[in-house]
């Protein structure tokens, strides 16, 4: 069953372009050389601007794991850290019927 992870962050205003076109990227990274992410979507608040959701779809939990300790995923970091104001994650299991 996959796993979601969905990362809400609170951006400075002076840093919102400067983030869409990173987050782009390091999405578009993400699904090319990590085998267990299957989507990476990023949303913008529609009533406040600086407020995003990245929307993340894993095969399992050890994918967000492997995920999380890529070298891209640490250099986003380094590189929007310091962008972010508000840093909020939630982690979904998919569940079924019984």
């Amino acid at each position: 069953m996959s796993y979601v992870h969905t990362a809400h962050l609170v951006l400075k205003p002076e840093c919102i372009e400067r983030f869409k076109a990173r987050i782009r990227k390091h999405a578009e990274m993400c699904l090319h050389v990590e085998d267990g992410c299957l989507d990476f979507r990023a949303f913008q608040d529609r009533e406040d601007p600086t407020r995003f959701m990245m929307f993340e779809v894993y095969a399992d939990k050890d994918a967000d794991t492997v995920h999380r300790n890529t070298p891209h995923f640490k250099q986003l970091r380094g590189e929007i850290d310091e962008w972010v104001t508000e840093r909020e994650w939630w982690f979904w299991e998919e569940f079924s019927e019984t």
